[in-house]
């Protein structure tokens, strides 16, 4: 599960956000871009219940020095888009290539290509799950003859996950307010653990969460109390990770018992 983080307030929330969207077209990326002697269209990401298929379509333009487009591809990001969620593309030949020799990119490359001047010729790529909601500028690059050229397209993106960590308390004892933005579009399962280390650098208290499920879209809130007897006064350092969740950096969250 591929996540940032953020420090803010309170508590793991839970509002369900599904996603209603067949299709998308994201007016804040670039559905169109020339780049080199071509015209790359973003047509547009549609979820069918199982895969999204983003469409795009590749004009030859009348411009000086025209060659014919031989193979282009799509840059997906290996951190949260990885070789087995590519569920299909076309027309063949197409596949999943890491670090191309020409281009230096990972994605989809659609190879063995003859766009002419005037040509269109349109492609798509399957990858399981919703992405509709997940598209934004993806780095593009083609190859006519020994040329090669970038540019910027709509494309899918990596997801974000927001976890914030506070504490809170009163003289009754303390608790630890988390809340989880889920933004990939699958289910994870997981936990928080809680580690509370003091200003001489032991650790004086340490648990974790019951395990909750979380979906793509929601927001879940959770108080946790903090276990034992009151802390006494001091300058404290709170640890917390997510059992499973990649990509999220341990949060350090400084807190004072007065």
């Amino acid at each position: 599960m591929a996540c940032r983080h953020a420090l803010t307030a309170v508590a793991i929330l839970l509002t369900l956000g599904l996603l209603t969207l067949a299709s998308s077209r994201d007016a804040g990326a670039t559905n169109d871009a020339v780049v080199g002697n071509f015209q790359i269209t973003f047509q547009g990401a549609v979820h069918d219940g199982q895969a999204t298929e983003f469409t795009y379509c590749v004009t030859g333009l009348d411009q000086p020095d025209f060659r014919a487009l031989s193979n282009w591809m799509v840059s997906l990001d290996p951190a949260c888009v990885s070789s087995d969620l590519l569920v299909g593309c076309g027309p063949a030949p197409c596949l999943y290539q890491k670090d191309d020799p020409n281009l230096g990119l990972t994605g989809v490359k659609f190879d063995d290509l003859e766009v002419e001047k005037g040509q269109t010729a349109c492609f798509s790529f399957r990858l399981s799950g919703n992405w509709t909601l997940l598209v934004g500028d993806v780095n593009v690059g083609l190859k006519a003859a020994n040329a090669t050229f970038f540019g910027d397209v709509t494309g899918p993106i990596c997801p974000f996950c927001g976890l914030a960590v506070r504490v809170v308390g009163n003289a009754a004892g303390r608790w630890v307010s988390i809340e989880l933005h889920h933004r990939r579009p699958t289910t994870a399962t997981t936990f928080a653990t809680f580690s509370i280390i003091d200003s001489a650098g032991t650790e004086v208290r340490k648990w974790r969460s019951p395990q909750f499920t979380i979906h793509f879209n929601e927001a879940l809130r959770k108080s946790s109390k903090v276990p034992g007897d009151l802390l006494p006064p001091g300058s404290y350092t709170l640890i917390t990770t997510l059992g499973g969740m990649s990509r999220i950096s341990t949060i350090r969250t400084q807190f004072d018992v007065e």
